[in-house]
């Protein structure tokens, strides 16, 4: 299972399984093994099938230390499966119950997971909590090979919500050597990536995920719902103009994804197919994409899945001039980010509406007026220091665009630099903030 050879996994596990007793630990914990390896190959149902059959054996609850394993596993495919609420259900019993019984490493990966669910389900402040656990119980466990799984998970919603200081913590505590097994270099990656693409950076996601491209076997690690990074590499690469390289990756993925019929995965690699489509000027392919995520994700309850759809279809409606429209996108994606405390996410969205003259900007010293509402964005962020490429990717226009832009800002503004306007900028924001109560 750590080197992510589902194949391997199956064969092992059905020769534990022949020779194991019926009352052995390790025979339950081969059951739960099979079923995840099952569902590697993608073969969920089948996985899920091997699960309940020696639950319904164990006890009616499969709370006794042998049917303590399996929960969890079942919880797992669960979560891998989009079944987020009876995962949620397992795991909440299995964790604690773990624990309880001594069964540290078991509860180590509820736990881990149970964050994982409550992120997708939007319950933020309990993942905090579940990942608080994993954490405490992997220092006090050492199980070593676990470390990148667990702080990947755990730096989900600080990254999130901003909170870079421990999401790089995280992030830092997830890195694996190179003689780890794959599945750390995996967990590894992937944390470092959602924290560079929470912060916009699109290079330090690329950075983070080209090991993770030369993992082999493929099928442990492309299998869609183990493991969420595909989206967040095809967004990197639109995000530093290499098309042509997005599509490449894209199209196999979105197959895949599409032949197990994986809803949420079809929704993450069509809001990433909406955004390269408006990258390369196909409007009517951005919208169909956005429109087709939409449709997986109405019956999955996945919150900020939700609203990052909305952001950038709302982005390419803008793009577009459909303001109309871009508003009750961009609002209703507001709205979730607002409730979510997902800082780094209402900025964008916010700045959008900006962009869009949707809402009128904060009063600054020097006169918002003299720009309009595409300059103002663009001067807002460089302010906060982003470079040229990084506001055209951003704002979804060309560099070219942000540097006429640009142009026309120095000329209303008075100034001859980038350093000068972000200090006017500055200024204008500490003159115009409100007053401490």
């Amino acid at each position: 299972m750590g080197r992510l050879r589902p194949l391997d996994m199956i064969e092992w596990a059905q020769q534990a399984i022949t020779l194991g007793a019926p009352d052995q630990p390790e025979r339950a914990d081969a059951h739960g093994i099979l079923g995840i390896g099952l569902g590697l190959m993608g073969r969920a149902d089948e996985g899920l099938a091997v699960h309940e059959s020696v639950l319904s054996t164990v006890s009616s609850t499969g709370r006794g230390p042998n049917g303590l394993a399996v929960r969890m596993a079942n919880g797992w495919l669960r979560l891998v499966t989009d079944d987020f609420m009876a995962a949620a259900a397992e795991l909440s019993e299995a964790a604690p119950a773990a624990l309880r019984a001594g069964s540290y490493r078991v509860a180590l990966y509820a736990f881990t997971w149970l964050t994982r669910t409550h992120f997708h389900l939007g319950a933020w402040d309990e993942a905090i909590v579940d990942a608080d656990r994993a954490v405490t119980l992997l220092s006090e466990t050492e199980h070593e090979w676990l470390r990148p799984l667990v702080h990947w998970v755990a730096s989900a919603v600080p990254a999130a919500r901003g909170d870079w200081a421990t999401a790089d913590q995280h992030a830092a505590a997830a890195e694996a050597g190179n003689t780890a097994y794959e599945m750390m270099l995996l967990c590894g990656g992937m944390a470092k990536a959602q924290v560079a693409a929470a912060n916009g950076k699109h290079d330090g996601v690329l950075e983070a995920l080209e090991p993770v491209l030369t993992l082999m076997p493929r099928q442990g690690i492309e299998e869609p719902g183990f493991w969420s990074w595909q989206h967040l590499y095809v967004d990197a690469l639109t995000g530093t103009g290499r098309l042509d390289e997005a599509e490449a990756f894209l199209r196999p993925r979105e197959e895949l994804a599409n032949r197990r019929n994986h809803r949420s995965s079809v929704a993450r690699l069509a809001r990433s197919r909406g955004r390269l489509a408006s990258a390369t000027g196909d409007t009517a392919g951005a919208m169909a994409a956005f429109e087709f995520g939409a449709q997986q994700l109405r019956q999955l309850p996945l919150p900020f899945e939700k609203a990052q759809l909305e952001l950038a279809w709302g982005q390419s409606l803008r793009r577009t001039g459909q303001r109309r429209l871009a508003a009750e996108r961009l609002r209703s994606a507001a709205d979730v980010f607002t409730a979510l405390g997902a800082q780094p996410f209402l900025e964008r969205t916010e700045r959008e509406l900006l962009a869009s003259g949707l809402t009128p900007a904060r009063r600054k010293d020097y006169d918002p007026n003299r720009l309009t509402p595409h300059e103002l964005a663009v001067a807002n962020l460089v302010g906060q220091g982003m470079s040229n490429r990084q506001i055209a990717a951003d704002i979804m226009v060309s560099i070219k665009t942000v540097q006429a832009h640009l142009t026309k800002i120095y000329a209303k503004m008075g100034v001859t630099s980038r350093a000068e306007l972000a200090a006017q900028i500055h200024q204008g924001n500490r003159a115009g903030a409100d007053p401490a109560p």
